[in-house]
């Protein structure tokens, strides 16, 4: 409990082959060299069972806690809190065991490094293995535009970027506020960590053939005419749906 009150107060449609995004607006990422520090964990720390077990139990005290608050705007306040705590056990916690796991177009495993992995999949199973409540199935076999509306109540929580090159999407991102985001492209999808101006694409590769994170302004993989943003740093209505386990809704149309 000391230790989760620190954390608050300190602080899907699978990949399609890409032949077609390399024709997308913005190219040429690799001619431009930008200073890059991911600052996120590569390694796993103990199985990945205790991990789930762990966020879990984070979920549920965190629960007790919001329902003791009765103040609105506090409870507003403990949630954009909380959010962070999200983010992070996302990316330092489940992640980090996914890392390697082989892409696949078709891949749906639900274990990380045994089986086969689409970008949608990824997404969608470490998200309900951050015990959201969500059908990983329909969520990752959905378009990017689909998914973003899914976890975002609030049109502020959406971002709809269209560069016109690589130069116009690196000063469109740096608009973006720091945390972590889901981002859905042409014929992709990851998270996307933003922070001080480092651009984080963490996603399940079709051109690695594996699941990495990597400089996203320098990855050929994020290339793509359309970019759609959810926040999930920030996001009042998925930190609302998670802590309380509510079934997410997945928008189809």
């Amino acid at each position: 409990m000391k230790q989760i009150s620190m954390i608050i107060f300190l602080f899907l449609i699978g990949c399609q082959m890409p032949s077609q995004q390399k024709q997308g607006k913005t190219t040429s990422k690799t001619q431009k060299t930008t200073s890059f520090d991911c600052q996120l964990p590569q390694q796993a720390k103990g199985n990945y069972a205790d991990a789930k077990n762990d966020v879990q139990k984070i979920r549920k005290q965190l629960l007790k806690k919001y329902q003791s608050i009765k103040n609105s705007n506090k409870r507003n306040q403990f949630l954009d809190s909380i959010s962070k705590v999200f983010s992070k056990e996302l990316l330092h916690r489940i992640v980090p065991f996914w890392y390697g796991t082989t892409w696949d177009f078709n891949g749906y495993t639900a274990k990380p490094n045994e089986g086969v992995i689409a970008c949608g999949y990824f997404v969608s199973t470490t998200l309900r293995d951050m015990d959201v409540n969500i059908n990983r199935y329909k969520m990752a076999q959905q378009a990017a535009a689909n998914e973003i509306y899914s976890l975002t109540e609030n049109r502020k929580d959406r971002v709809i970027l269209n560069p016109d090159n690589y130069d116009s999407l690196e000063k469109m991102l740096q608009q973006l506020s720091d945390g972590l985001y889901l981002v859905g492209l042409d014929f992709h999808v990851g998270y996307l960590w933003i922070g001080k101006q480092n651009y984080c694409f963490v996603h399940s590769s079709y051109i690695d053939g594996k699941v990495l994170s990597e400089n996203a302004l320098t990855s050929e993989a994020f290339a793509s005419k359309t970019y759609y943003f959810g926040k999930i740093s920030g996001n009042r209505f998925l930190m609302r749906k998670w802590l309380d386990n509510s079934r997410i809704q997945i928008i189809t149309k």
